[in-house]
């Protein structure tokens, strides 16, 4: 009886504080993804190109982080361009400030249509809007979670 007494009040005091731990650790600080530092092409083929961007990201969380997953569809100047892949995983330290090498593979889009629209835009160095839709994914443990992800930036190809 005394044994089940025992057991109970520890049962309890371990919830409480797991749940007080739970809900202390859970606060979360926005990460910066700042500026493309260098984009690496590792290989080019009729069906896709093989990307490494250097990516600097600022992480203030007291953990660390996985970028498991990377799904998006590009566009460039209202173009279709393809599908946006990560290749492996990035982990991204805790309480960082970094520049991390993320792997990509861009699969083309088979139709073309926009094409002469696009060479046009390129040739006159006219800014040119890039977008990607779709969604990113991180991990740590066994926590997942998806952020969406819609962005429309202007953009110069090759400037005069």
């Amino acid at each position: 009886m005394v044994k089940l007494f025992i057991y109970n009040s520890f049962m309890k005091y371990f919830l409480f504080i797991l749940v007080a731990a739970v809900f202390t650790s859970c606060s979360f600080e926005q990460v910066d993804i700042g500026s493309i530092k260098s984009v690496n092409v590792n290989s080019v083929s009729k069906e896709s190109i093989d990307l490494e961007v250097n990516l600097p990201v600022k992480n203030p969380n007291k953990w660390g982080f996985t970028l498991s997953s990377v799904d998006l569809s590009l566009q460039l100047g209202g173009v279709e361009m393809g599908k946006v892949k990560q290749k492996g995983n990035t982990h991204i330290k805790a309480n960082s400030d970094e520049v991390y090498p993320v792997r990509f593979q861009i699969k083309f889009k088979d139709s073309f249509e926009g094409i002469p629209k696009l060479i046009t835009g390129i040739m006159l160095g006219k800014k040119m809007d890039i977008s990607a839709k779709g969604e990113i994914t991180v991990r740590k443990f066994l926590f997942t979670k998806k952020f969406e992800i819609n962005e429309k930036n202007p953009v110069n190809i090759f400037k005069k």
